[in-house]
């Protein structure tokens, strides 16, 4: 049976400009928005509250949904943090299958979207079979992720990851064996195989952390991004943060900075650990820091020093990461109450007269 045309009448819209009420939507067959019109009549449907725009998640890692709620035991030697936390996200990495993956990134992004959320950034590393082989069709594990996210109606950005090293000084692990592109040119053929994916997803460019290639790799993939998406990891642990410094003489922001010419398509994912040199170079960069307040907390990483940022004009978005939650107003919240923690005082980011929290926070 075919659909009919229909039309919802909302009591109150935000729109960029401020709310509007009983806003009258048409939606053609497939529910698709042909046409807005305000202040209309009490002809259609009335749905009570306030309608907002959905909410973009900027970084999302689909699979370890599967593992929410089960790291949360202390091991053995009485101490947990990211890196015994990793571990057990191996493990998981370890486990899947086409089929189980897809299972996964359904049941994800079904909570998405039933949490506000209507578009993902899927940031993908896990590339290659269970022993660390090429498949048949290199982007299998891209491709059931793009069509998981087409079945459950969310849009997609699929970030394939580059991932060629453990650390700056040390090869992939076998425990990372799934991840690996050995080559930039087989990384280049793994994102040009990205053909027929379902309508409404991009496909952009990304590099797992600084570690995860030498310093000529990193600078190419932004290079082959030109001004489509690309995102990193970077300054999410103090451990990396040495590393760097150790290794290649800067800082992870500060050596990113200083060798890439970052876009409005650049995504900087954690960015915990930042200098104060490092925050406001960011903040005055086109680039945007993707904060995950709430995987971030659960990981023990550290406060990302937003206030600071905030008041830079630096630009932001949110990410569910780990998906330990999938409320991205619960994560803007976190981001509010982590300043007013650190600052000791209340709206730490506001500073004029009559500014509301929550509308401010929500419209940068």
């Amino acid at each position: 049976m075919q659909r009919q045309r229909r039309h919802l009448t909302f009591e109150k819209v935000l729109f960029k400009e401020g709310v509007a009420r009983n806003v009258t939507f048409e939606l053609d067959e497939s529910s698709v928005i042909t046409s807005i019109a305000k202040e209309t009549s009490d002809n259609h449907i009335r749905e009570k509250g306030l309608l907002i725009p959905g909410f973009v998640n900027a970084h999302s890692h689909a699979f370890q949904y599967a593992m929410v709620g089960q790291g949360e035991r202390l091991g053995a030697a009485c101490t947990d943090d990211f890196w015994s936390w990793r571990e057990r996200m191996y493990d998981l990495a370890l486990s899947l299958e086409p089929e189980s993956l897809k299972a996964v990134a359904r049941c994800c992004y079904m909570e998405m979207l039933k949490r506000g959320i209507t578009y993902v950034t899927e940031f993908h590393y896990l590339h290659r079979d269970r022993n660390g082989a090429a498949y048949g069709e290199p982007a299998l594990m891209g491709r059931v992720l793009a069509e998981a996210a087409n079945e459950v109606g969310l849009k997609m950005t699929l970030l394939s990851v580059f991932y060629r090293k453990g650390s700056f000084a040390e090869a992939l692990s076998d425990r990372q064996r799934r991840f690996n592109t050995p080559t930039l040119d087989e990384y280049a053929q793994l994102i040009a195989s990205l053909t027929h994916l379902p309508k409404g997803v991009t496909v952009g460019l990304g590099v797992h952390s600084l570690r995860a290639g030498d310093q000529e790799e990193v600078v190419e993939v932004f290079r082959l991004a030109k001004d489509r998406p690309c995102h990193i990891h970077l300054a999410e642990q103090r451990k990396e943060v040495e590393q760097c410094v150790a290794y290649w003489g800067a800082r992870p922001v500060e050596w990113l900075l200083r060798h890439v010419p970052l876009l409005k398509t650049h995504g900087i994912v954690h960015g915990t650990h930042l200098s104060a040199r490092e925050c406001q170079d960011l903040a005055s960069s086109q680039g945007v820091a993707i904060l995950c307040p709430q995987t971030e907390a659960n990981l023990g990483d550290g406060l990302f020093p937003f206030v600071d940022f905030y008041g830079l004009g630096g630009r932001f978005a949110l990410g569910s990461d780990s998906q330990i939650g999938l409320d991205l107003a619960e994560d803007l919240r976190w981001l509010d109450y982590q300043g007013r923690l650190k600052m000791e005082k209340r709206l730490p980011h506001l500073e004029k007269p009559g500014q509301r929290g929550g509308d401010e926070l929500y419209s940068r």
